[in-house]
């Protein structure tokens, strides 16, 4: 039996290391959230570009004057405007923002389609509209990403 002026030591010292590796777990888990939602981000830009790139292919390769837009994004799956169907994309990409392939559609004045935003709710980590970094103009959403394609430029 202890006399004296002993104290406990190791319950402080164990309250104290298990919040700081708590801390740590935490900044490890906020670290890793925004990795995942940088690779979303890297993966709603390249889905909209390879849509864009297919609309221009679609565009340039109408059989008939004047150029027509795609009336759906399945017209860019299967183009059966030629003898032997063609296909601009293989399928309609997966938008990793909204977890599906539901984009918004972006219409051309006569209704055609001339790109397509996420329909993904969220403030994107980069605030840089990515098809115009020239102009440097911020975006508060997902949805202010608009990939589209215009025939007039480029």
């Amino acid at each position: 039996m202890r006399t004296g002026k002993a104290r406990g030591f190791a319950y402080p010292a164990l309250l104290v290391g298990v919040l700081v590796f708590g801390i740590g777990l935490a900044k490890v888990g906020e670290w890793a959230s925004q990795q995942r939602r940088r690779e979303d981000e890297h993966a709603l830009r390249w889905a909209g570009e390879h849509v864009v790139l297919a609309i221009k292919s679609y565009y340039y390769s109408s059989p008939s004057q004047p150029r027509a837009m795609p009336k759906s994004l399945e017209d860019l799956v299967d183009d059966k405007r030629f003898s032997v169907t063609r296909h601009h994309l293989r399928d309609v990409p997966f938008d990793p923002i909204s977890r599906s392939k539901d984009w918004g559609i972006v219409r051309a004045p006569d209704g055609d389609v001339a790109g397509v935003y996420s329909k993904g709710s969220g403030a994107p980590l980069a605030s840089v509209d990515p098809s115009n970094a020239d102009a440097a103009r911020t975006r508060l959403t997902y949805a202010d990403w608009k990939f589209v394609f215009d025939p007039n430029t480029k």
